[in-house]
Parts: C-alpha cells; structure tokens; sequence
C-alpha cells in the first residue's frame, strides 16, 4: 500500500478515537464554537455598559467586575445548546442580566415551546442509573417518563379526587359515596383505560396532561436558571483568580459521583458538570 493512503489512513483512525473519547465524556456540559456563541443576536452592549457603571464607582478588579462576563459567558455556552426562538433567547438574555431567577425564566420559557437537548440527554442518564441529584429530585414529575407513557393508575396518582370522581361520573361508574383514592386509583386500573379516558372525558385528559406538563416546565426553567446561575458565578471567580478547585457537595451520591476525577479547573472545565448541578469552587489559599 502507498505511503500516502498509509498516512490518510492512520489520521482517520486518530480522529475517530478522538471523536470517540469526547462523545464517551459525559461529566461536562458541552462547550459551544466561537460561531455559535457570535449567533445568538445578544445585546452585547449590556456586559460594556454593567462594567463601565462599576468601575464609574470605582471599581478597578476582583470578583464583582467580573459578574457581568461570568454571566455572559455562561448564558452564551449554556443557551447555544438551546432550541428556542431567538427573540426569546436575546429578550431573556436582558432580563436574566437584570433578575437572575428561575422566575424570570418562566417569564420567557414556561409556555414549553423550548426545547434542552442537554437536559433530556441527563435525565436518561439518571433513569438508567436510577438515582437523581438533590435539585432534580425536589421537581418529581421531571424524573418521571413522558406523560404518553404513563399507565392509567400513574396518570391518576397525581390528580386530586374531585376529578377522578369526575372521571368515573362521566363514565357511569358506580362507586361508594364514602372512599379512599387508593381504592379509587384500583377501580380505575379496572375498569378503565387511557383509550376510553381520552375518547369520553378529553378535556379532563387535556387538562391532567397540561398540570403535568407544566410542571416538568416550572421544573427544568428552576434547573435552566440554576445552570446559568451556578455557572456565571464559578466563571467570575476564574476569571478573578484562577487557582481554583472543586468544592464537591456533601449529601448528594450523584453529584459527588460526576464531580469526582475532575482534575484542574479551567473555563471549560468548571462546574457545574451536569445542568442543576450543584458543585461548587472555592480559592486555593497559598
């Protein structure tokens, strides 16, 4: 065989271990190009015009002059893995530089018409692991699967009585003026399906799917806005003083899990590692 198809051939396999290792890295959030970040139509006047008014106060350095490009530089990463309308992305952008919140997040996102790739590639991860980290879980519906998957008797488990009642009402079921939901919950794994519920009662079907998916929303706009957060923060710290190390939360199996190993921090390689993360960093004192 030729030298030259020796050559192409031996950079072939190097690029595909290459793009097989980073695939196979699952512990970071992914780092967008220098395009990406440039196409998000930011108002980039924002960032110039937060550190001119802090330095007209006379502030010259440290970690409050670096708020404003900690926050910059994570909403740029995180939301250029987002698929949304970019007049949203730009508007929440301003208001997310004004109220740092989960409820300014809700504002723009918690319609649903947004979607996280990231945030669905995590929550599979942690369904096949079977554990959740400490912010996930306090939101249960999104650790859950997607509402078309659920069983009759999950789907009733989170709605209150007075539908379920309703439910059977509308059916002409027949069931005792005095009972418990579990006992409910049974009947209807019984004597109904989600075939009969979506054909005979569908705005109830409609309004049981909408709570739910409302809150899988509230849910991943309180992670989304914890991501951005989290990461502006631990970015102003790098960029204020580099020697950085992980401070790893206690309590949490799952975040401990993905922080450990981490080796140096660096702009790319700064927690939070996975989104609602909560790892922290702290200054290494010399």
């Amino acid at each position: 065989m030729e030298p030259g198809i020796l050559l192409g051939l031996a950079l072939a396999i190097v690029i595909l271990l290459c793009l097989r290792k980073r695939f196979q890295r699952r512990g970071q959030l992914p780092q967008p190009s220098g395009d990406q970040e440039k196409n998000l139509g930011f108002d980039t006047s924002i960032r110039a015009n937060t550190e001119k008014a802090l330095r007209d106060q006379g502030i010259i350095g440290g970690s409050r002059l670096n708020a404003a490009h900690g926050f910059e530089t994570a909403y740029r990463r995180i939301m250029a893995g987002v698929q949304a309308d970019d007049g949203i992305k730009a508007d929440l952008y301003a208001a997310l530089a004004q109220n740092p919140s989960a409820e300014t997040c809700e504002k723009f996102l918690l319609s649903g018409e947004w979607e996280w790739p990231e945030f669905d590639k995590w929550k599979k991860i942690f369904l096949d692991d079977g554990k959740f980290p400490y912010m996930w879980a306090k939101y249960p519906e999104i650790c859950m699967m997607n509402f078309e998957d659920f069983q009759m008797t999950a789907m009733l488990e989170r709605t209150n009585m007075k539908v379920i009642k309703e439910i059977f009402q509308n059916l002409q079921i027949d069931i005792p003026s005095k009972i418990k939901k579990y006992e409910l919950l049974e009947i209807a794994n019984k004597k109904i399906n989600i075939k009969v519920l979506q054909e005979k009662c569908p705005d109830i079907y409609i309004n049981i799917k909408n709570e739910f998916n409302h809150r899988v929303n509230h849910g991943k706009c309180v992670i989304f806005a914890h991501t951005i957060i989290m990461l502006g923060y631990h970015l102003q710290d790098f960029y204020t003083n580099k020697q950085l190390k992980i401070d790893i939360i206690k309590g949490c199996p799952v975040e401990a899990k993905y922080a450990k190993g981490k080796g140096k921090i660096s702009e790319s390689n700064i927690p939070p590692f996975f989104p609602g993360d909560r790892t922290g960093v702290k200054y290494i004192l010399k």
